[in-house]
């Protein structure tokens, strides 16, 4: 199965968000991770997962801090 994503950088090139779609547990496309992404200068502080729950047990979704 093709996995679908799609990612965005500000102007100094830092990666600051990255979305994925993937296989949901009743076999549609739903989304898997939905991150932002944050900086504190140029040290990476924060990444925070906005998808509700794992959508199927194999999708190696990210998750808050996990």
């Amino acid at each position: 199965m093709k996995v679908l994503y799609r990612h965005n950088y500000d102007l100094n090139s830092a990666l600051r968000e990255i979305k994925r779609w993937g296989k949901t547990s009743d076999g549609s496309i739903g989304m898997v991770d939905d991150l932002y992404i944050s900086y504190d200068g140029n040290r990476l502080s924060h990444i925070v997962d906005a998808t509700d729950r794992v959508v199927l047990e194999s999708s190696f979704t990210m998750g808050n801090g996990r």
